[in-house]
């Protein structure tokens, strides 16, 4: 029998890899996600707003700092995938 590792943060129900973690919050959990506005040319959806702040940093080379008070990056429903 196959292990349930991975656990859904936003219902904790839990899948046995990544990617059906991945697929669940995408069809169950999408309305509740944050997006990367930056990212145009494909939806960038994470979990937390720390991980779209985080993301910034890395992807797009913007600071923390900016990153947090640019109107990109902030964690309003206008983020978050509609």
């Amino acid at each position: 029998m196959e292990q349930m590792e991975h656990s859904c943060p936003f219902c904790s129900r839990k899948y046995p890899s990544s990617p059906d973690l991945v697929k669940h919050k995408y069809e169950e959990h999408k309305e509740a996600m944050f997006r990367c506005l930056a990212c145009t040319e494909v939806v960038t959806l994470f979990d937390t707003y720390r991980e779209v702040i985080e993301h910034a940093a890395q992807v797009h080379r913007v600071s923390v700092e900016a990153a947090a008070q640019s109107s990109v990056f902030l964690p309003d429903r206008k983020c978050k995938y509609k």
